[in-house]
């Protein structure tokens, strides 16, 4: 028997007589039930119809860019709710399976790995490249550096020419860009 089954056990053991001690009650997570995030959830969208309303709409904005905005505004509105709902599942997840779910591992610095493979991703074009293309990157950039930070020997990640739209692009979408352990070139 291993030392998580014991410990296990005597929560379980307290949980059953009734005497859990001021410090095991800290320990243990909270979980919230179905029921109380449906209401938290159907609180929130009544918390958006009434905002809907209220909202002031520009004049010249056709039908299906109303559309396209109350969308964009639904999907600010429920993202902390979303998040919350989440959290939650993975914290049933964890309870239920507690060695399915491993500690997510830090990322490795680019100095401290043995890789020394280098990828270069020049950023001068950007003026020939529409918006859609330039979010497109941007994404792209994103995601590119944060498979590479996970990697247990990262490449050598290098940004060219970071300038214009993309760098605009970048200062819009991402708040934490600037803090990327990656070689920055002009």
């Amino acid at each position: 028997m291993t030392e998580q089954d014991t410990e296990k056990e005597s929560v379980q053991q307290e949980l059953g007589d009734g005497q859990l001690s001021e410090n095991r009650k800290n320990k243990l997570v909270t979980v919230l039930s179905q029921e109380e995030l449906d209401a938290m959830h159907k609180k929130v969208q009544e918390e958006f119809n009434i905002f809907i309303k209220e909202y002031a709409f520009p004049d010249d904005v056709t039908r299906s860019g109303k559309k396209k905005l109350i969308k964009k505004l639904r999907m600010d509105f429920f993202k902390p709710i979303r998040r919350k709902i989440e959290r939650e599942k993975l914290k049933r997840k964890k309870i239920s399976n507690p060695g399915v779910c491993p500690k997510r591992r830090k990322g490795n610095k680019l100095c401290d790995s043995k890789n020394k493979l280098r990828v270069a991703v020049d950023c001068s074009f950007d003026d020939l490249m529409s918006e859609k293309d330039i979010i497109k990157l941007v994404k792209q950039l994103q995601r590119s550096y944060a498979i590479n930070r996970h990697m247990d020997d990262p490449l050598q990640l290098h940004l060219t020419n970071m300038q214009g739209k993309t760098l605009d692009r970048l200062d819009g979408f991402t708040e934490g860009y600037k803090n990327w352990d990656v070689h920055r070139k002009k």
